[in-house]
């Protein structure tokens, strides 16, 4: 009855396929019929090629299949003698394993498809172990008894004295002296009882396994220790090794990083500027000084690379290690740092990386005067000297590619006296910076400061005003200038000259508002001027409806 059954079953199914190949075979004949002479073509020759392809890759197979299939069976089968051998050894336990049929049914269904190997059947085996272990033994993988004797550890075994800075570096996992004798799988370890792993609860397990891990981290990171102690500039630039010494210097004890700083003060100063602009050293100098930045040992890294302090700013690595002394370290040790930046600071302030540097250097220098007098004169702080400097050379870093990025700063930073006189110096060139891209950014920062009325005295002069109205870039100065300069609800005196500077410009504009309002650049400032009338146009209308009113009121309508 069951086999009828099935047999009306296959036959309904073939009746669908076929039914379901006529139709897709009226579908083509349609498709081809609609078809133009040149897509017949073209699906002549795809179909040309896809049969070439289709043949190629049947003699491919046939050719394969014929050379690997001996090595493929005996390998196949030497791989399920060897997981059967392991599993019934080593884990007997497990109910799930297949048996010696299955195996042998296996290696015959191997036989009949022969294939490689993959590393996702290895996998599949390996997760299904695994389950087997956590159902047997409560959830958590406890089997010690398929561990080799030399990571067996005996916990009685007294630890051998030798230190480096309080760190027994000779402490190893050692073998238990019995094991030889008894099961691999007996643990040593003090009040418990480790003949059966299945016996044991989540949490005793979850100890066994972390006292485990902790005990070998510490060896790795104590042989670590004394390789860096031997050379620690081979470890510094070694990817792999470099890695690891970050995370061993996270929880590492003071001395043991004093230490480290007087081996690494032993050695040239030039090791320790060539390690900075490593990108793989780079990091752990910055991790060190990151540990180290209370103890006074640190002062090492600001006067050893305090010299060289122009290289390793332009550099792309070599300045996150400046930048990290700037910034974790106070204004007494980066003292030699902050001196050597002022005295070269043109030269920083015009490289790619330097210029971002010189910013981060200026954000941390302490702004306090000097305590020191000199012949009863005020002696300015260094940071107070810098922003001088740049502002004074305004004309020369706005012309600079980087040095216009450390001018905005200084700027965004709100200093009467520098913005005055980079708002004097920039006078000349307001033009000229208002149709470059970076130097119309610089003049939006200058609209944006107390001293916009500089700019827009030159720009009123200036016989190219519409020119910049149509730049690419000129255009958002003047936008920037019409909003900053237009009337504001605090009636300062500067503020006063500032609507007076915004009527100008506003008439100036409004009278060639045809040339450029259909212009790709100048439709933006047209449509900022068209606002303006709307706007004075609602007001004056408004005036006028208050005045009808009041007329009305007074006639007593």
């Amino acid at each position: 009855m069951a086999s009828k059954q099935q047999s009306e079953r296959l036959d309904a199914h073939a009746m669908q396929r076929e039914k379901e190949r006529e139709r897709r075979r009226l579908r083509d004949r349609i498709r081809r019929q609609n078809m133009t002479q040149e897509q017949r073509d073209r699906h002549l020759a795809r179909r040309r090629r896809n049969y070439q392809l289709r043949r190629l890759r049947a003699q491919n197979a046939k050719m394969l299949s014929s050379q690997q299939t001996d090595t493929n069976i005996k390998c196949n089968a030497s791989e399920l003698e060897l997981i059967d051998h392991h599993s019934s050894s080593s884990l007997p336990l497990l109910n799930e394993l297949p048996t010696t049929s299955e195996t042998q049914g296996g290696a015959q269904s191997v036989r009949k498809n022969p294939r490689r190997l993959r590393v996702s059947d290895v996998r599949h085996l390996a997760r299904r172990l695994h389950s087997n272990v956590q159902h047997q033994n409560g959830g958590l993988l406890t089997s010690w008894q398929s561990l080799p004797n030399q990571y067996q550890i005996n916990y009685d075994q007294p630890v051998i004295g030798n230190n480096i800075m309080g760190l027994d570096y000779n402490r190893q996992f050692t073998g238990a002296s019995s094991s030889s004798s008894s099961n691999s799988s007996e643990l040593n370890y003090r009040n418990s009882i480790m003949q059966h792993p299945g016996l044991y609860s989540t949490a005793a397990a979850e100890r066994l396994l972390n006292n485990f891990i902790e005990l070998r981290c510490y060896n790795r990171s104590v042989i670590l220790l004394k390789d860096f102690l031997t050379d620690p500039y081979v470890v510094m630039m070694d990817k792999g090794r470099s890695s690891e010494f970050l995370h061993f210097l996270e929880g590492c004890p003071t001395g043991v990083i004093a230490g480290i700083l007087d081996k690494i003060a032993k050695y040239p100063e030039e090791c320790l500027v060539c390690a900075s602009c490593h990108p793989v050293a780079s990091s752990v100098i910055k991790k060190l000084i990151h540990v180290a930045r209370k103890l006074p040992c640190v002062s090492l890294f600001p006067k050893t690379i305090a010299p060289s302090v122009v290289s390793l700013l332009s550099d792309q690595f070599g300045r996150h290690v400046v930048e990290e002394c700037f910034i974790l370290l106070d204004k007494f040790k980066n003292e030699i740092l902050y001196e050597q930046v002022v005295e070269h600071w043109l030269d920083i302030a015009t490289t790619k990386y330097g210029c971002i540097s010189l910013q981060v250097c200026i954000n941390h220098m302490d702004p306090s005067p000097s305590p020191h007098i000199r012949q009863g004169v005020y002696v300015p702080s260094l940071k107070e000297c810098l922003l001088k400097l740049i502002s004074y050379n305004a004309a020369f870093l706005a012309l600079d590619e980087h040095g216009n990025y450390v001018l905005q700063h200084v700027i965004m930073m709100n200093h009467p006296l520098c913005n005055e006189i980079i708002a004097t110096e920039l006078r000349p060139i307001y033009e000229i910076l208002s149709n470059s891209k970076s130097g119309s950014h610089l003049v939006e920062k200058c609209c944006g400061s107390p001293f916009r009325s500089y700019v827009a005295e030159e720009l009123l002069k200036s016989k190219n005003l519409l020119s910049i109205v149509q730049n690419k870039f000129g255009n958002y100065v003047i936008q920037r200038l019409l909003k900053e300069t237009k009337v504001k609800k605090i009636y300062t005196l500067l503020v006063k000259h500032d609507t007076f500077l915004y009527e100008k410009l506003y008439k100036k504009l409004l009278q060639d508002l045809d040339t450029f309002e259909n212009t790709p650049y100048g439709k933006n400032v047209a449509n900022l001027i068209k606002d303006q009338l709307m706007e004075d146009n609602y007001k004056a209308n408004g005036d006028r409806i208050q005045k009808w009113q009041q007329k009305d009121r007074q006639r007593g309508i």
